[in-house]
């Protein structure tokens, strides 16, 4: 299946079906689309960010290969995901996780992506509720 989708006055033309998307807060530089206003696509070929209005953060794409090591981070009591390559399209950009972080990366990894994960445990070794 194909969608159609302008971005800043270019028509793209995206294979929709293998793509999944999930709703998350994006922090490009300056700029901040909160939940559920900002979009995280993950497909085999490339991972895109963006924000729901499309004027509030531009879309940036890059391919797998392209996006580098991907690692989720626990900030407190968010989880966000970060991007370790600087040459990246996404050097810039911070993503919270509003979901559990545990699905995002294992639809990641499902698409071929290098995940890693750096959040303590939320309960110590012997210790359950």
């Amino acid at each position: 299946m194909w969608d159609q989708y302008s971005c800043g006055g270019e028509r793209l033309l995206v294979d929709v079906s293998d793509t999944k998307t999930f709703g998350v807060e994006v922090h490009a530089g300056r700029k901040v689309a909160g939940w559920p206003f900002g979009r995280l696509s993950i497909s085999s070929e490339e991972l895109t960010i963006r924000s729901s209005p499309l004027r509030w953060i531009r879309a940036r794409s890059a391919s797998r290969d392209a996006v580098g090591q991907i690692s989720v981070h626990r900030w407190g009591p968010l989880d966000i995901l970060k991007f370790a390559d600087a040459g990246s399209a996404f050097s810039s950009v911070v993503l919270v996780l509003p979901v559990c972080p545990t699905r995002i990366g294992k639809e990641l990894r499902e698409h071929g992506y290098t995940v890693t994960e750096r959040r303590p445990a939320r309960f110590p070794r012997g210790i359950v509720p």
